[in-house]
C-alpha cells in the first residue's frame, strides 16, 4: 500500500481538478443562457425597428428597399442578418444576400435550421409583411465559450494555490502520526509501556488504543513466556538429573536381578520425562497467542465417548471401572483438538489417582441452555485448602505421592483451564454425590444449533 499522503494529495487534487473543470462547464451554461436571453431580446428590438421603419405600406416597402445599401463584404460572424418580405410573399430586403432562410409567418421567437446551420430568429408577421431578424447559434456559443475560459487561467492559478497549501496541512497534519511511529519503532521489546491517545489527534487514537492492546498482549505473553521457560527448566533438571543417576547405578550394577530393577527404574524415569516434554509442548500450544481457535459446532457427547473408547485400555490395565453417561447429543461451539485434549488430561488425571477397582465416569448433559463435560471419580479428591492451587502449572498435591501411577508433571489441570480459558468455560471443582473423590466440570456458555456454520476465532 501506497502513501497516505500521496494518495489524499491525489484524491484532493483529482476533487479540485474536477470541481475547477465543472466550474467552466457551469460558466458555460450559464453563461450561454444569459447571452442567449438578451441576444433574443436584441432580435426582437431589431425586427421591430425594422417593421417600424419599413413602414405599413407594401409599396413603401418597395421603395425604400432599392435604396437601402447591400454590403459590400460578407457579415461578421456575430452579426445580426435581417430580412424583409412583403405580403405577397416577396423577399425586398436581405442584409446579407448570402444568408437564405426560409420565411417563418408567426410573430415569436423561433429556431431554424437550414442549410447554414441552426439559426435563432424573430419574426414579425402583419398586414404589411413579414420582417425577420436572425442570429446563428454557433455565434453564441462561441460567445459563451470565450466568456468560461477567461476563468481557465484564474483557474489553474487556484488549483496551484491549493495544491501547495495542500501539500502543507498535509505534512503539518500527519506530523503528530509520524511521531507516534517514530516512538514505536524506537521501542524494545523490554519496553512495552502504553502510548498516551490524549496526545493524539482523535482520528489515530483508535489506532493508538489497539496498539496500547497489543503491547498488554505481548507484555504478557513474554511474562508467560519467561515464568514458563524458568518453570520448564527447573522441572526439567530434576527428570534429567534422575536419569543421569540410574544410568550411573545401572553401569555400576553387576548382578542380573539389581540391573533388571534398575531398568525399571530407568524406564519409569523415561516414561515420566517423555510426559513433561508432551505436557509442555501441548500447554505451549494451549498458550500461543498465534494458535488460532478453528471453532466449529461439535457434540460433547460423541467427545466423551470417543475419549472414553480411547482410554479405556488403561483403565483395564488398572482395573477402573470407566464408563460415559451422554444420552443426548451437547452441541458446544469448540476446537475439537483442543476439547479432546481437556477432557483427556481429565480423565487420565482422574485414572491416576483412582485406586484400582474404583469408578470414573465421563458426562456429558445439558444444563439450561449451556453444555456441561463433567468427569467423576471415587478417589481421594482434593483438600479445599488446595483445590484453587492445583491449576497452577508444575503444583502437585500433597496427596500426588500417593497415585497409583505417580508419574505426573503437575501440567494436566494447567491445560484444562487453559483449553477452557480459550473457550470462555469456567472449570469448577466438587465433591460428588453420594460418595467421596471427585468432580470436575467444565461449563460452555452458549450452545450452537448442529447445523450452523463454524464460527471463526474473535
Amino acid at each position: 500500500m501506497g502513501s497516505i499522503r500521496n494518495r489524499l494529495l491525489g484524491w484532493l487534487g483529482a476533487a479540485v481538478v474536477l470541481g475547477g473543470l465543472a466550474i467552466v462547464g457551469v460558466s458555460y451554461r450559464v453563461t450561454l443562457k444569459e447571452i442567449g436571453e438578451g441576444m433574443d431580446e436584441s432580435l426582437k428590438q431589431v425586427a421591430v425597428a425594422m417593421a417600424t421603419y419599413g413602414g405599413p405600406a407594401r409599396e413603401q416597402h418597395q421603395a425604400l428597399s432599392p435604396r437601402w445599401p447591400l454590403p459590400e463584404e460578407p457579415s461578421d460572424e456575430y452579426d445580426v442578418v435581417t430580412l424583409m418580405w412583403n405580403i405577397a410573399g416577396e423577399l425586398t430586403y436581405a442584409s446579407d444576400p448570402k444568408i437564405q432562410l426560409p420565411r417563418i409567418n408567426k410573430t415569436g421567437l423561433s429556431i431554424v435550421e437550414s442549410t447554414m446551420g441552426e439559426w435563432h430568429v424573430y419574426t414579425i408577421a402583419n398586414e404589411s409583411g413579414f420582417v425577420m431578424a436572425a442570429q446563428r447559434t454557433s455565434s453564441r456559443r462561441i460567445m459563451a465559450a470565450d466568456s468560461a475560459s477567461s476563468l481557465f487561467l484564474p483557474l489553474l492559478g487556484l488549483i496551484a494555490f491549493m495544491g501547495f497549501t495542500l501539500v502543507g496541512a498535509l505534512k503539518y497534519s500527519l506530523q503528530p502520526l509520524e511521531a507516534a511511529s517514530r516512538e514505536v519503532q524506537s521501542r524494545s521489546t523490554a519496553d512495552l509501556q502504553p502510548l498516551d491517545p490524549s496526545l493524539q489527534p482523535k482520528e489515530i487514537q483508535p489506532l493508538v488504543r489497539a496498539i496500547n492492546a497489543l503491547f498488554q498482549r505481548l507484555s504478557t505473553a513474554f511474562e508467560a513466556r519467561e515464568k514458563f521457560v524458568a518453570d520448564a527448566a527447573h522441572e526439567m533438571r530434576s527428570p534429567v538429573t534422575a536419569l543421569r543417576l540410574q544410568l550411573q547405578l545401572l553401569e555400576r550394577t553387576a548382578s542380573a536381578s539389581e540391573k533388571e530393577e534398575r531398568l525399571l527404574a530407568l524406564k519409569a524415569g523415561m516414561s515420566r520425562t517423555e510426559r513433561l516434554i508432551g505436557q509442555l509442548l501441548n500447554l505451549s500450544q494451549v498458550d500461543s497467542d498465534k494458535e488460532s481457535l478453528k471453532l466449529e459446532s461439535m457434540d460433547l457427547a460423541e467427545l466423551a465417548r470417543e475419549v472414553v473408547t480411547n482410554l479405556s485400555g488403561k483403565a483395564e490395565q488398572r482395573s477402573i471401572d470407566l464408563g460415559v453417561d451422554a444420552p443426548s447429543a451437547v452441541w458446544v461451539s469448540g476446537d475439537k483438538g483442543q476439547l479432546d485434549l481437556l477432557l483427556v488430561n481429565l480423565v487420565e488425571n482422574a485414572l491416576r489417582y483412582t485406586p484400582r477397582g474404583g469408578i470414573v465416569d465421563v458426562r456429558a448433559r445439558m444444563q439450561g441452555k449451556s453444555g456441561l463435560l463433567e468427569v467423576v471419580d471415587n478417589g481421594p479428591g482434593i483438600p479445599p485448602d488446595e483445590q484453587k492451587r492445583v491449576f497452577d502449572r508444575f503444583y502437585r498435591g500433597s496427596d500426588a505421592g500417593q497415585a497409583e501411577d505417580p508419574v505426573g508433571s503437575g501440567l494436566g489441570l494447567a491445560i484444562v483451564k487453559a483449553v477452557a480459558e480459550r473457550h470462555h468455560a469456567s472449570v469448577s471443582l466438587r465433591v460428588p454425590e453420594g460418595h467421596a473423590g471427585l468432580l470436575v466440570r467444565v461449563s460452555f456458555a452458549a450452545t450452537p444449533d448442529p447445523g450452523t456454520t463454524p464460527l471463526q476465532n474473535a
